[in-house]
């Protein structure tokens, strides 16, 4: 977030120097990234979508440093020429509970004056015309993004705010046409899409410099819902970045006053109509201020406490605190009140002290710690490698009557992440199938695995030999549901406890399969793919065998195709094999290659009077 101090006062009295100011904002709890002139670059956190505004900016300043903050627009009347509509929206999604626009006439729309276009040259943006300009620098003021629509493009003067379907298209401000997925935000005016709303307008009904009649729409969206289809579509934009965070519903009155004044002054604008369509919602919360002391350890009166959130714009009735409308995205329960108490009483005055231990924690102790650290190295000793997997599970992996039995990501990366893990052993399992070629693997993990109300930490084991130390551990035999192996795996899941009573002590012998030792290689293994058509006396495994053994290199042979056919003849069958070459020493070339695939072909057609396919 780019914050020049001339726009910071036009909000705030500022009577420090840039640097001060920086410094002011760093101890507010914001990063500084950089400082050039007089602009100030802000790293903003996520969840504070409203500080993506100069206004914003300007309330975190009046609150450090108690000076009065002033937005002449927030106050302004505004009265329409007419009480009739010339445009009517209609919105059919709750995804969109907040609507104003105004159905403004304009004389002109000419190129923006130089002072719009310094500031939008600041933050990278390109002039377009005035409207646009204004609508784009209103955003950057006041944080809510505006839209401006060419009313002549509108079907019949009627537009609705909707949910898409599956497959429509629309074409967006940048010339590009997008198809959309069931559930994006767009506006319809019955004949064709003129908004992807939140992201991007349509092109069809884009202002240009002969445009004569307007809708200036400001709108709220949900922000998971805006999120969603910027990651769908790849495409982010100012107001997709805001949207995502959350704006002030309650603001859009100051920010279309505000762009209102500046289309009456520069475009000759007349105010026809207004559309309205809002809701607006509260919240209170408890507050005790004994728990100021509890949490940071450092005493803060009562009053202190209540005056530095009436400071951040909250407002109390004994207990109860009021979030500000421009808090609702980020301030939930009692314990942000006391960090919002902390960022203005300073981070660097709490005193560094040992806090009383809480009851009932669920957070690892040290003898929990070093039993997990314990067990790790004494599987490592027996030959097992540590994974680290992660703690999602595809949906593709899960019956759908057991659905209920999971946690369920709300806005998961994709389906392969949609849901939390309720057992390690799939993914265990994974793991190795990627690991096909190894002729013996042995695997643990521990992590965290969830219910649908709760989670737990466990651990897993998984081998391609029995596992000695462990009676009663689950077969998993190739191609069987639900994990459809390539080969067969021992796997075993419990707690840490259970874990480390069956493994042996130090004293106790245990028998291990004895394998020569050999780095692991560096270069991924080369791959070959061979289908023979024999006679069907020969068993694919039989051929699985003989092929091992044509040559040391040959560190895999793997079956993954029968096939028959007439035309291949009678008591014939097509067999195909992955055959995974060593390359640990990188020295392969085609001539060795095509050696060792050459000895292949020979011993097939000798062999088994083969046809290589």
């Amino acid at each position: 977030m780019l914050l020049p101090i001339s726009l910071l006062r036009m909000f705030v009295d500022v009577d420090t120097s840039v640097q001060e100011t920086a410094e002011i904002f760093y101890s507010l709890g914001f990063g500084v990234e950089s400082v050039h002139g007089d602009v100030i670059d802000l790293e903003i956190t996520p969840n504070r979508g409203d500080a993506l505004s100069i206004l914003g900016c300007a309330r975190e300043y009046s609150a450090y440093t108690s000076k009065p903050l002033h937005n002449p627009f927030d106050k302004r009347t505004i009265l329409p020429i007419n009480d009739e509509p010339t445009i009517h929206v209609t919105i059919t999604t709750p995804l969109v509970p907040f609507y104003r626009g105004y159905s403004i006439e304009i004389q002109n729309n000419q190129s923006s004056p130089q002072w719009i276009k310094n500031i939008l040259k600041i933050y990278g943006i390109h002039a377009i015309n005035t409207v646009v300009d204004i609508t784009n620098i209103t955003m950057l003021l006041f944080g809510q993004p505006l839209h401006a629509f060419d009313c002549s493009s509108i079907h019949s003067t009627q537009m609705t705010i909707r949910e898409s379907i599956d497959d429509e298209s629309v074409e967006i401000l940048n010339g590009k046409t997008i198809s959309l997925k069931k559930g994006s935000l767009v506006g319809d005016d019955g004949t064709k899409l003129i908004d992807l709303v939140g992201i991007q307008g349509g092109k069809s009904s884009g202002v240009t410099h002969s445009s004569k009649n307007i809708l200036l729409q400001a709108i709220d969206c949900d922000p998971v819902t805006i999120r969603s289809t910027s990651k769908t579509l790849s495409l982010a934009t100012e107001s997709s970045y805001r949207f995502e965070r959350g704006i002030d519903r309650n603001g859009a009155h100051s920010a279309l006053a505000y762009a209102l004044s500046l289309l009456e002054e520069l475009c000759n604008a007349k105010l026809h109509s207004i559309i309205s369509h809002k809701t607006f919602s509260t919240r209170t919360i408890k507050f005790n201020t004994q728990n100021v002391s509890r949490l940071l350890g450092t005493d803060i009166s009562s009053d202190d406490c209540f005056n530095y959130l009436r400071r951040l714009g909250f407002d109390h009735k004994g207990s109860s605190v009021y979030v500000p409308s421009w808090r609702l995205h980020d301030i939930y329960i009692e314990e942000d009140l006391i960090e919002e108490i902390a960022r203005l009483y300073g981070y660097n005055k709490l005193r560094k002290e040992q806090l009383p231990a809480s009851h009932g924690t669920t957070m690892p102790t040290q003898n929990i710690w070093d039993t997990q650290r314990t067990t790790s190295h004494a599987l490592q000793n027996l030959g097992f490698d540590e994974v680290l997997t992660y703690s999602f599970i595809s949906s593709k992996n899960i019956p759908v009557s057991d659905r209920l039995k999971y946690r369920k990501v709300i806005n998961p990366l994709s389906e392969d992440h949609a849901y939390l893990r309720n057992s390690i052993i799939p993914l265990l399992v994974k793991a190795a199938e990627f690991n096909i070629w190894m002729p013996s693997l042995s695997l643990f993990e521990i992590g965290t695995v969830f219910t649908a109300t709760s989670e737990e930490i466990k651990i897993a084991l998984l081998s391609t030999d029995k596992i000695p130390f462990i009676q009663e551990s689950l077969s998993i035999v190739p191609n069987q549901l639900p994990y459809k192996t390539r080969k067969k795996y021992y796997v075993w899941e419990g707690s840490i406890d259970e874990c480390k009573l069956l493994i042996p002590h130090e004293n106790t012998s245990v028998k291990l399969t004895s394998f020569p030792f050999k780095n692991v290689s560096k270069y991924q293994p080369t791959v070959v793919d061979i289908a023979c058509i024999v006679d069907r006396k020969y068993s694919i495994e039989q051929i699985r065998v003989t092929l091992h053994l044509i040559d040391k290199k040959i560190i895999l042979v793997e079956p993954f195709d029968i096939y028959s056919n007439k035309k291949f003849g009678v008591d014939k069958i097509s067999y195909a094999f992955h055959i995974l070459l060593d390359n640990s020493d990188n020295n392969f070339t085609a001539l060795s290659l095509n050696k060792i695939i050459s000895n292949i072909h020979t011993m097939l057609v000798k062999t088994y009077d083969a046809h290589i396919r």
